[in-house]
């Protein structure tokens, strides 16, 4: 495994962070898309399992969750795994928090592929019960293939017309994690990690990707595959 990147946000006022905590753990998130119509950035890998922490996860403990999670933490806000879906309607928290999410479109062509789930563009699977803590550590395996382009949604809330601010979602552009939150202030801003390349994360193998968001810290940071 390796620490990916680290990005500081002096951009933010203690404020505006003080606002971002408080209104992303206001407005649900959807996995595997986001919120906007006709936006053909769903999900292009498979996604095997998401993972949501109220903490900011340490290196020991995200080095661990790449072999699994424990129930047991009391940090741990929601687990989903894939291969537990519901046909295509539901897939259950795991965690026992019971922020199960729902496809809103239950009909569309999301397939579970064994091991992992894939999606399209009309999947909107979103949680059916808003979590009250803020998201400081989101975990993901995913598959990307060899080569892979283009923008792919894991997990976020980022909905930048519902005039919704303090949004964020997890992506993958080109291979290359990208975080996006829409601020308090209404100004959208984008984190590329690129010290991750994409033959790093498009092996079409498993890949555990992380991201902590540190507002303590005041910076981001993504591990790939837990720390050496």
């Amino acid at each position: 495994g390796k620490l990916g990147d680290t990005v500081k946000f002096s951009e933010f006022t203690e404020k505006q962070i003080n606002a971002m905590k408080d209104v992303i753990a206001d407005h649900p998130f959807k996995v595997g898309n986001d919120y906007r119509k006709d936006q053909a950035i769903y999900f292009k890998g498979e996604l095997k399992s998401v993972t949501v922490y109220g903490d900011v996860r340490t290196d020991e403990e995200i080095f661990r969750d790449v072999s699994g999670i424990s129930k047991d933490d009391a940090n741990l806000l929601a687990h989903y795994d894939m291969r537990f879906a519901e046909g295509s309607d539901v897939i259950p928290d795991r965690s026992g928090n019971g922020i199960n999410v729902t496809n809103l479109n239950p009909t569309s062509d999301t397939v579970d592929e064994g091991e992992g789930m894939t999606f399209s563009m009309s999947n909107k699977y979103t949680e059916k019960y808003q979590s009250s803590i803020f998201p400081h550590t989101v975990e993901a395996m995913i598959k990307l293939p060899v080569g892979e382009t283009g923008d792919k949604a894991i997990i976020g809330n980022y909905a930048p017309d519902t005039g919704k601010p303090s949004t964020y979602q997890l992506r993958t552009v080109n291979g290359v994690p990208r975080l996006i939150l829409y601020t308090p202030s209404g100004t959208a801003l984008e984190y590329r990690f690129t010290n991750l390349t994409a033959a790093e994360l498009c092996t079409g193998e498993w890949e555990h990707l992380t991201l902590v968001m540190d507002t303590d810290a005041r910076e981001f940071r993504v591990y790939l595959n837990g720390v050496p």
